[in-house]
């Protein structure tokens, strides 16, 4: 099992073309390592049919990043932020492990 860290960044304020949510994402591969170039296609169909995300992008991400979960901030207001984990199983199955919205 191979595990990678993602963020995405969605729902763009339309005035300023800056996001303000973020997910953060750790995927766990249990399909075959050759077959996990395919992550992030299936991560991102996955996100795209669970949550509309308008104006989104994905990135790989870190450890310490999951784990620190920095919202992000306009002026003194923190948005929602949310820590998500996935195991990816055969055919690209997705299964939520844990969901947790700070």
């Amino acid at each position: 099992m191979t595990d990678k860290y993602w963020v995405i960044t969605h729902n763009t304020n339309t005035e300023t073309s800056v996001p303000t949510r973020k997910l953060y994402v750790k995927t766990t591969w249990k399909d075959f390592p050759t077959q996990q170039l395919s992550e992030i296609d299936i991560l991102s169909k996955y996100v795209q049919s669970i949550s509309k995300c308008h104006s989104w992008a994905i990135r790989p991400s870190s450890t310490k990043e999951f784990i620190k979960a920095i919202p992000i901030k306009w002026s003194d207001h923190k948005t929602k932020t949310m820590r998500l984990e996935l195991e990816i199983s055969k055919n690209g199955r997705v299964t939520i492990l844990s969901k947790h919205e700070m």
